[in-house]
């Protein structure tokens, strides 16, 4: 095991390598900062037969969830993968795809009894719900089973702890042409709302978190490390709290709005990519400093082309 990633598979009778697995960064450009989610690189099946086995490299969709895997000698297509709205899989083909254990949400799944093992709970996409009850019993909202807010669409819960919901707003480019300027970027904004049942339905004082902000981290360019773009104290300059003890209050909202500008810019730092990492935290009650959703996030473009938006991937 490495960060709580499989790293190997053994035959219990000889201790045989059946199968070997490579980590990479998952979607939130750590180690195991989303679960693993999209971080799986490729895996070996070493006692598998003909074209099954070998070095198989895994490609994914926007959510994390694996779609094809690829021969490391040939470049071929070894397995296809597609999955309904809740992760059921509707297509399974390829000499390899019923070897391969991590498919949707890059949770190992166990095809014997239907269920994808999450780190805290196991779901059935067949059912589209968890196998248990939620951990925080009615504190983490009124249907203890619904898995990713009933939309596992928009949603991932990269542990089976998803609080509250997310929605984002539709995007908009920026592009302005001006003589002496040029400008590019996107508008873009989110909102979390709490969930309802259990603490969330009691008074202020008592619920788990009063006050939910959104704070941000941001990357310029293509492998660039994250970087604090707004904390605790910055939030108000681009959004709202929901913060329980004001009448009316319905969700947090974020809302940014990143640009590139100058033609000297477009000329000699085209193409240009930008990355963010939004997050609602709690910042009041006994939750305190608990991240309870994050957004990724950004845009790329080229010279005097319109921005290409990236994600948003929720989780």
């Amino acid at each position: 095991m490495l960060f709580g990633r499989r790293r190997v598979e053994l035959n219990a009778t000889n201790n045989a390598l059946v199968r070997s697995y490579v980590w990479r960064l998952d979607l939130s450009g750590t180690m195991d900062g989303a679960g693993g989610v999209g971080g799986l690189l490729w895996l070996t099946l070493h006692t598998a037969s003909g074209f099954a086995a070998g070095t198989r490299f895994a490609a994914y969709d926007g959510n994390g969830n694996v779609v094809a895997l690829f021969s490391a000698s040939t470049g071929t297509e070894t397995a296809r993968y597609e999955y309904g709205p809740f992760g059921e899989p509707i297509r399974v083909t390829g000499s390899a795809a019923s070897l391969n254990p991590f498919c949707f949400s890059t949770k190992r799944t166990c095809n014997a009894i239907d269920l994808v093992l999450y780190e805290y709970r196991a779901y059935s996409p067949s059912l589209g719900r968890w196998s248990s009850r939620d951990p925080l019993q009615e504190d983490g909202g009124n249907s203890l089973c619904c898995f990713a807010g009933n939309d596992a669409v928009d949603n991932i819960d990269l542990l089976g702890m998803l609080v509250g919901s997310v929605k984002i707003d539709p995007w908009q480019p920026i592009k302005t042409d001006k003589w002496y300027n040029h400008e590019r970027g996107w508008i873009f904004g989110a909102i979390w709302t709490p969930p309802t049942g259990g603490d969330w339905d009691k008074p202020c004082g008592c619920k788990r978190c009063q006050k939910v902000i959104w704070i941000q981290d941001v990357a310029y360019g293509k492998g660039s490390p994250f970087q604090q773009d707004w904390g605790d104290s910055d939030y108000g300059k681009y959004g709202y709290a929901w913060d329980c003890t004001i009448s009316g209050s319905v969700g947090a909202a974020m809302y940014d709005a990143p640009k590139q500008y100058g033609l000297i810019v477009y000329l000699f730092v085209s193409p240009y990519s930008f990355y963010a990492r939004s997050k609602a935290k709690c910042v009041t009650g006994p939750d305190a400093g608990k991240i309870y959703a994050t957004v990724l996030w950004g845009f790329t473009w080229k010279y005097d082309g319109m921005p290409a938006g990236l994600g948003p991937i929720i989780f």
